[in-house]
Formats: structure tokens, C-alpha cells, sequence
């Protein structure tokens, strides 16, 4: 609760990228999860067990990513070689608004929740919806880092959705704009 209450205070430590497909947020360590709603596999899976998160602007002007990054402790990447021939390591999310963005918990970690457009329908909220959680380690994360990257989802999207700069909005206004 105490990063929650940090996030809110914190400042703005946004930097507009100098280059076109430079990363503008990071998170460096979390969980990825998929929570399923009436699945039979369950209602939380986790698709990898250590990873990253960034924002990454990509070359066509006013579109970004979201790109989870599955992590490997050392060894353990090549020992993974052989069982995961198949498995992807990277997942990318073009951010724009029907991803419907939002801050979480789970077991006392801060969380940052998106929508599945892949398996979504055209109404929101469905009760048949998927959703990615990225569980973020708040021992290695501090509040400035995650409210940087909160920062760069929010104008990222603010951006991609009105085709031009968000250098003159605060990050307060975005976050009451996409509540």
C-alpha cells in the first residue's frame, strides 16, 4: 500500500526519446500472468516466471509497444533451450486505449493490468475476457521507476489516439484522462 500512496506523489521522470525506436520506460523485473475468466485451465496462468516490461516507440510516428521480455537467471537459459523449442520470448502490444490500462495488486506487489485484444470481442467489459498482468517485484522497483513507466503507457497511448505530442500535458492530466 505504501507504493501505491508513493506512485500517486511521484513526479514526473518521463524523457521523450532522442531516437525512433528507443525505449522510454522500463520495468526490469516482474511476472507475466494471464488471467482467464470461466477457463478450465484455471483463472491465473503465468507465462513467464521472470521478465521485463518496456514501452518502445516504434518507426511509424505515434506508435508504441508494450514489449514483455521473458528473463533468464544465469544457466538457465540454456537449459530452457530444449524443453521450450516453441514458446515465445518476447510479447508485444500496440498501445492504444481499448487496451484499457490499469495499476492493480497481488500479494502485495503493485500490478499493471491490460486487456488481450486478441481474444477480446468489441464490447468492453466482457465476462469472457482476458487480461495480462504484469506483476511488478516492488523490492527491486521503486515507486519513481513504475510511475515512469505508467507515464510513458498513458502518453504513448494519448498520443497514438490524437496523432500528435503529449509534451505539454502533465501527468496528472493523463491520468485523469485515462482513469
Amino acid at each position: 500500500m505504501q507504493f501505491m500512496k508513493q506512485l500517486l506523489g511521484a513526479g514526473s521522470g518521463f524523457r521523450p526519446p532522442t531516437n525512433n525506436t528507443e525505449e522510454l520506460a522500463q520495468l526490469h523485473e516482474g511476472e507475466l500472468y494471464i488471467l482467464r475468466k470461466n477457463s478450465a485451465k484455471g483463472s491465473r496462468e503465468c507465462i513467464y516466471t521472470t521478465a521485463l516490461a518496456s514501452v518502445r516507440r516504434t518507426e511509424t510516428p505515434f506508435h508504441y509497444q508494450l514489449v514483455i521480455t521473458r528473463a533468464y537467471q544465469e544457466g538457465e537459459a540454456e537449459l530452457l533451450d530444449d524443453l521450450d523449442e516453441g514458446e515465445e520470448e518476447e510479447r508485444e502490444f500496440t498501445l492504444r486505449e481499448e487496451l484499457k490500462p490499469r495499476i492493480g495488486s497481488f500479494e502485495g506487489n503493485t500490478t499493471f493490468i491490460w486487456r488481450d485484444l486478441d481474444e477480446a470481442d468489441s464490447s468492453w467489459p466482457s465476462s469472457d475476457e482476458n487480461l495480462y498482468e504484469f506483476v511488478v517485484d516492488s523490492r527491486r522497483t521503486d515507486a519513481q521507476t513504475f510511475a515512469t513507466f505508467l507515464e510513458a503507457i498513458l502518453r504513448a497511448i494519448y498520443e497514438q489516439k490524437h496523432g500528435k505530442g503529449s509534451e505539454k500535458l502533465s501527468f496528472d492530466q493523463l491520468r485523469v484522462m485515462y482513469k
